[in-house]
């Protein structure tokens, strides 16, 4: 029986995410059918910052919308968005002008500081450095 999946990093378009044994399971547009229960359970272990959560099956209302032909909507344009670079500019928002209480650094520090904490959140030094300052901050804001 298969096990459904949510991960909240990625909630639109195809993402990948690699379990602690190098397994890779795709997530198409939030969610991942998994019929493992050991791969599933590996899922379950993968970093925090990723929000991969079990869905209980009595829970439907989170399903993504199916078109006609029962295959997730899946928008080619969405893909122009990965493969852009978001600069390492302040954002603007103010919010977190001042940082905050729990060591997450202010919007306008260095994309270092991003991924130290980043690495002290779970996620792996690799990852930290592949992702842009922008979205270290979209993932770790919180």
């Amino acid at each position: 029986m298969s096990r459904r999946f949510e991960c909240v990093r990625f909630p639109e378009g195809v993402a990948h995410i690699r379990t602690e044994s190098g397994n890779l399971v795709e997530f198409r547009d939030g969610f991942a059918d998994v019929d493992d229960d050991g791969l599933a359970d590996e899922l379950l272990a993968v970093p925090e910052v990723f929000g991969v959560t079990e869905l209980d099956y009595g829970d439907r209302s989170k399903e993504p919308e199916q078109n006609g032909d029962n295959d997730p909507a899946d928008d080619p344009a969405d893909d122009s968005a990965d493969d852009a670079d978001a600069s390492d500019e302040d954002t603007g928002d103010s919010s977190d002008a001042e940082g905050s209480g729990d060591g997450r650094p202010v919007v306008r520090a260095p994309k270092e500081e991003w991924v130290a904490y980043a690495v002290g959140q779970g996620l792996s030094q690799d990852e930290a450095e592949a992702m842009s300052k922008q979205e270290l901050i979209d993932l770790l804001k919180g």
